[in-house]
């Protein structure tokens, strides 16, 4: 690669190749601050790899999110069997996804038309020979090479601001035909871009690259700016730059941090499959979520699965596109853990096989030594796929229905007891238990949000393992903390109905039979923040204060619009107050005019 590039009249300068032409001044960055941080993080980091706790450290808002989250790589997971080298990787931003292909042993060329973003690749990079970084405008580029691989992610929406149109051409036009050009036949181009009608821009959600809701939705992109597509026009127009063979995976909450990734197979195979519960916890770890939406996502996902528009809808598209047929996959969806120690990351596969749906588990980092030595464990075991709802599902509805009380949660934790002394019956523990007693460490997991209640009561995805037997009141606990601590905003309760998270939690347990005393819950809570330091790999501070959070009102269109009503009320009496004050003002001026006129009088 290098020999290539130093005969299309490229030069290495220090870890990173440029033409002599290139200049520092590129118009598109994150802050001058921002990257010169991110810069520096890269040559101060000892270990700039996937899952390194150094730049995990240095994490400290979104762009820094963005560039250094390894829940970015996510992407590439599900069709890294697509990817062949040589890899060219356009726009290449701060190396997150060059660190994967590089990792993944590709030889790869980042092109990055910043300086300084290609000198953070470089820095990011340094221990990958494999890894080439050259600084130059894709427009500029060109090479006597063709790539198996040419990647676009979160590029092709800024082709208006950085192409431009020519000879009958539009922007997006010449930048899919200069990529189309560098493909080797046969070749992959993949592209990641939002969808113009996702469904968290119709809800509310900021455009991404203009920061305001809406100006997507209503189509008020300009000639000169970025732009994005919805699904069927994105797929015209890869098509007509010769790539008409297309396979889409959507990606949740979207292609920035990915948590859950669908095959479009999935939405079309004849298969017993609901995947939207995935979608809504997926969705729910949205880190640039607005304070106030239209509706909730996750209460939208099942109606809109029922009409088959989760292609049509998803939030942004990870787009396969060649000039040859694409394999069919099997693997219908992957879901990836985040927030955790690299021991316990970990990525899922529902794999079509036959007629049925199979659950795989995959440690993503092979040497798992360090879980060894912990008394907590993931459990990889593959199990079919069950069909029903999940409970936890069931629980955050009921919380979003005016009027809902302690009553009506005891009756939902009520069947998730009856399915826990199910379990236990069948595990050889008899059933009622109390809060003191102990039951297998196995049972860590079993809380509402892996309950599936279908023709039978199961419990799915038991991953966490203690190698010690755990307390029943702290799985109590644990299963409606998990559901009450994560309500960001729910319905008018009933009267009387507790708002504190701690206070709910007591009189459930109350309710259901399993008095508590409040040294005990704050003891679970204790225990809750310790099992969550191990998973993290952080030291997380135990603050019973958590415990006296209280649950807010959602705000409904109703509410939204009582709200503009009164501030159109204060506005006007505001008005009113001031024109009022300024009459004062002038009879008072006028009152002085005629002292002082007196008083020359006078003189």
């Amino acid at each position: 690669m290098q020999d290539l590039l130093q005969a299309s009249g490229y030069r290495k300068n220090g870890k990173v190749w440029s033409h002599e032409t290139t200049r520092d001044a590129f118009r598109y960055n994150d802050g001058d601050a921002s990257e010169m941080r991110i810069l520096d993080v890269m040559r101060l980091s000892a270990d700039t790899s996937l899952f390194s706790k150094e730049l995990e450290r240095a994490i400290t808002d979104w762009p820094s999110n963005y560039h250094l989250n390894p829940t970015r790589t996510n992407l590439f997971r599900p069709i890294k069997h697509l990817i062949r080298g040589p890899v060219l990787e356009i726009g290449a931003g701060a190396g997150a996804m060059t660190r994967f292909l590089g990792e993944e042993g590709h030889e790869v060329l980042a092109l990055e038309g910043s300086p300084r973003r290609a000198a953070t690749i470089a820095e990011r990079c340094r221990d990958l020979p494999n890894v080439t970084v050259l600084a130059e405008p894709l427009q500029n580029f060109e090479i006597d090479q063709k790539f198996a691989t040419v990647t676009l992610i979160g590029v092709l929406e800024y082709a208006r601001v950085f192409f431009g149109a020519e000879d009958g051409q539009d922007a997006i036009e010449r930048m899919l035909a200069k990529a189309r050009s560098l493909l080797a036949p046969g070749g992959v181009l993949i592209i990641a871009i939002e969808n113009q009608i996702g469904l968290k821009y119709l809800a509310g959600f900021p455009e991404d690259h203009l920061a305001r809701p809406m100006v997507g939705v209503e189509d008020q992109y300009t000639q000169n700016g970025p732009v994005t597509f919805g699904k069927r026009e994105l797929s015209h127009r890869v098509t007509a730059a010769g790539l008409p063979h297309q396979k889409y995976w959507f990606p949740f909450p979207d292609y920035k941090l990915p948590r859950f990734v669908l095959n479009e197979e999935a939405l079309t195979a004849d298969l017993p499959t609901d995947f939207s519960p995935l979608i809504r916890g997926a969705t729910a770890t949205d880190p640039q979520r607005p304070g106030i939406l239209a509706f909730e996502q996750d209460l939208a996902w099942d109606v809109i699965a029922r009409n088959g528009l989760q292609g049509d809808l998803a939030n942004s598209f990870l787009l396969v596109s060649s000039d040859q047929p694409l394999a069919a996959d099997d693997v219908m969806a992957t879901h990836f853990t985040g927030g955790r120690d690299a021991q316990y990351q970990k990525l899922v596969r529902f794999v079509r096989k036959g007629e049925r749906l199979v659950v795989e588990r995959e440690a993503i980092q092979a040497d798992n030594n360090g879980m060894n030595l912990s008394p907590l464990k993931i459990n990889l075991e593959d199990e079919v796929f069950e069909t029903g709802l999940v409970w936890r599902d069931i629980g955050k509805r009921c919380l979003l229905q005016d009027g809902w009380s302690v009553e009506h949660l005891a009756n939902w934790t009520s069947v998730w007891k009856q399915a826990l002394d199910q379990h236990l019956a069948g595990m050889g523990i008899p059933a009622p238990m109390q809060l003191q007693d102990r039951v297998p460490g196995s049972l860590l997991d079993a809380i509402p949000r892996n309950l599936i209640v279908g023709e039978k009561l199961s419990f799915i995805d038991l991953e966490w393992v203690y190698d010690q037997p755990i307390e029943f009141g702290y799985l109590m606990f644990r299963g409606l903390w998990d559901l009450i601590s994560d309500t960001r905003a729910a319905a008018t309760p009933a009267a009387g109905t507790p708002n504190k998270v701690g206070d709910l939690i007591f009189q459930i347990m109350e309710y259901l039979g399993y008095p508590v005393a409040a040294q005990t819950v704050i003891d679970y809570h204790a225990q809750e923040v310790r099992f969550h330091s191990s998973v993290t790999g952080r030291a997380l501070q135990t603050n019973s204060a958590d415990l006296l959070l209280t649950i807010g009102r959602r705000l409904n269109f109703a509410d939204i619009r009582e709200l503009q009503v009164q501030i159109q009320r204060l506005n006007a009496q505001n008005q009113a107050l001031t024109q009022e004050l300024e009459g004062e003002r002038r009879k008072v001026r006028d009152m002085l005019d005629a002292v002082n006129g007196y008083s020359l009088r006078a003189g």
